[in-house]
């Protein structure tokens, strides 16, 4: 989200499927796209995601995710940003989750190859619970629990050589009144140039909600590869 690029519009997409048909009958896809505009001190990003799955005609995994962030450059290392994004997913039992913040945030270099990224921001946020279906109905169903979070998070990207990144992160967002209740995600990923305009990724996460919706287990764990595509050169 936060590599350096230079002035003006980019533009990735990114992909993986799995589709089985005989003795197991399964498809599992997903999706994603980030535009980036860079424009003197300002930067633009939109992020939006699509994932997909089921297994003989029976859906277990249906979720999309957008996302707007702006940062304005106060000074060579020194940032202020906002965001939004909305979010969906069936399967967590979230029919709405929106949040929305802003705060500052650095980019400072550790040396040639590794860039520090961090902010720190105030972060509201909206959910509204589902029945699970088939007319169940959970003592939370149809709740929509609203949370002030401070948001916090670290980037760490380092260049290991032409072509080939390790990207970590980490987000941990508290709530502001009781600090017992919080959201915390981990990410670790490689990429790897191809070429110009092709890459592949193997990205690693944690996430763990310490208060999620009946049913719904609070950490989740996954590793997905995905080949992506980078438009850039068809943008000139």
């Amino acid at each position: 989200m936060f590599q350096k690029k230079s002035q003006g519009f980019h533009w990735t997409v990114a992909g993986a499927g799995d589709y089985r048909r005989g003795t197991v009958e399964y498809t599992k896809y997903n999706i994603s796209s980030a535009a980036t505009a860079n424009l003197g001190r300002h930067t633009v990003l939109l992020f939006g995601g699509y994932e997909f799955a089921e297994n003989r005609g029976v859906d277990y995994i249906n979720t999309h995710l957008e996302h707007f962030r702006y940062r304005f450059r106060l000074n060579s290392w020194l940032y202020v940003e906002a965001f939004l994004q909305h979010e969906y997913n069936e399967f967590k039992r979230l029919t709405l989750r929106a949040i929305g913040g802003a705060g500052p945030s650095i980019s400072v270099p550790l040396s040639k190859k590794v860039q520090l990224v961090a902010g720190s921001s105030y972060m509201y946020e909206v959910n509204e619970y589902s029945n699970s279906g088939g007319g169940v109905v959970y003592g939370d169903s149809g709740e929509s629990p609203r949370f002030n979070r401070w948001n916090n998070y670290m980037m760490l990207h380092s260049t290991v050589r032409k072509g080939v990144r390790i990207i970590g992160s980490a987000y941990y967002q508290p709530d502001i009144l009781d600090f017992g209740n919080f959201l915390f995600l981990a990410e670790l990923s490689i990429e790897v140039d191809l070429n110009k305009w092709l890459k592949i990724s193997l990205t690693g996460s944690v996430a763990h909600n310490s208060e999620p919706p009946e049913t719904i287990e609070k950490t989740d764990t996954r590793v997905i590869g995905a080949i992506g595509f980078d438009l850039d050169p068809f943008l000139k």
